[in-house]
């Protein structure tokens, strides 16, 4: 009954876990009160795993115990694990499986599904983690090149040895404080990441990194590269003029944070060069999605934090006229004021829509005017005269839809149906 591995929530990141441990010979057992018991019990045979009932008693009988990142620390069988030093995480196993091959890890609040793809794209191989393929896929592939891979903080939290190579921590605002008490707790989760980085790694960072915790990894050998939020973070890169298909001042962060990470990792710099040019931006992130005339319409309905959003509007460029801003959906957070300095300078109409709206419009209309509407289909109605039109909504997505990519989806289409097709448009838009 003993067994080397159980893995608790057979999601895709479990399913693709087990494969590959299976594939390296491991005996595993399979818990998943969620999922179909015949769906279960079909990938157990697959596999030749067992299935186990969820019970914390059975954790004297596994050598390791892989909960899936969304599994609370308090639940029993992960607390159990935890209590009797059993827990690694899948991106754990990732490091300890495929030692030889460098690791390029990144974490941060925003923006981090954006550099991994990037520098994925950058060095030729498939990103991993929390975008793209699990991290357990990354186990069984004959690639050697560096994995690339991004760490929520869920999955930061079961790392125990893992150590990369280049470290890329984005950036730090309030979120998931449904799973972490206080901003501290929430870096305290994704600093994890980086604490065994030494002599000879290199760590680049972003806004609102505690600075102590910085010394302390500069003290431990780590070149800490600090990469401002200026009003061209790619000056004196050599790619400040280069036509990129992305839009937006934070993403001109995310591609110097992209190029000084692939640089470190060995590119040629003609590579590089050719591979900046032909990266597409990634979907409901700042996205150009309809176009007529001067009339140009961005998809970010992935900003679904304050934090997020207001990035888009720092970034975006002032004297460009107007913009109407589309914010509004299930609030995460009820401070709204950062939105408001984020908009200085901007001559901006902001569309407030979904059940949040009402809470955000108190705040922000005393300071920024605009309007409450019904939803989205209504706040596009009132869009009028000259100017852009930006969905980045500082919320959530679910009083309306599914997801953020569906209700993105319904902007792109609302607004293509109003304005046409885009037409392309370079990073320093």
């Amino acid at each position: 009954m003993r067994v080397d591995c159980w893995i608790l929530g057979v999601g895709i990141s479990g399913a693709g876990l087990a494969r590959a441990l299976s594939g390296r010979g491991l005996t595993l057992a399979l818990s998943d009160d969620k999922m179909d018991p015949a769906t279960l019990q079909t990938l157990a045979a697959e596999l030749g795993a067992q299935v186990w009932p969820v019970d914390p008693a059975l954790v004297a009988q596994a050598a390791a115990i892989t909960p899936a990142p969304g599994i609370r620390p308090e639940h029993p069988v992960r607390a159990a694990a935890q209590g009797a030093g059993k827990v690694v995480g899948d991106v754990e196993w990732l490091a300890r499986l495929r030692p030889e091959r460098l690791l390029c890890a990144i974490t941060g609040t925003n923006g981090k599904s954006t550099i991994t793809a990037l520098i994925a794209h950058l060095l030729g191989v498939a990103p991993s983690g929390n975008i793209g393929r699990a991290a357990g896929e990354a186990i069984a592939e004959v690639d050697t090149g560096p994995l690339v891979v991004e760490v929520s903080s869920f999955q930061a939290e079961l790392v125990a040895t893992v150590k990369p190579k280049v470290g890329i921590y984005a950036n730090l605002a309030p979120d998931h404080f449904d799973r972490y008490p206080d901003l501290a707790a929430y870096h305290a989760a994704k600093g994890r990441l980086f604490e065994r980085m030494g002599l000879g790694d290199t760590l680049i960072v972003g806004a609102g990194i505690p600075t102590d915790w910085l010394e302390d990894r500069r003290r431990a050998g780590v070149e800490v590269v600090e990469v401002a939020e200026s009003d061209d973070p790619l000056l004196g890169s050599g790619f400040e003029n280069l036509p990129l298909q992305l839009i937006g001042r934070p993403n001109r962060w995310n591609v110097a944070v992209a190029i000084l990470a692939a640089r470190q990792l060995g590119l040629d710099e003609g590579v590089l060069t050719r591979r900046l040019l032909s990266f597409e931006p990634l979907p409901h992130r700042m996205v150009p999605v309809a176009q007529t005339g001067s009339r140009l319409c961005v998809d970010d309905s992935k900003a679904t934090n304050v934090h997020a959003a207001a990035a888009a509007l720092r970034g975006w460029a002032r004297g460009a006229g107007a913009l109407w801003w589309i914010v509004g959906g299930l609030a995460k957070e009820y401070d709204f004021l950062e939105l408001a300095a984020a908009a200085q300078g901007l001559e901006i109409h902001p569309l407030y829509f979904g059940k949040d709206g009402p809470r955000i419009a108190a705040q922000l209309q005393p300071l920024l005017g605009g309007e409450v509407v019904a939803d989205m289909a209504a706040a596009l109605d009132r869009v009028s005269g000259e100017g852009a039109v930006l969905l980045s909504p500082a919320c959530a997505s679910f009083d309306l839809y599914t997801s953020f990519g569906q209700r993105g989806d319904h902007f792109a289409d609302l607004c293509r149906q109003r304005f046409g097709a885009p037409t392309a448009h370079r990073v320093g838009a």
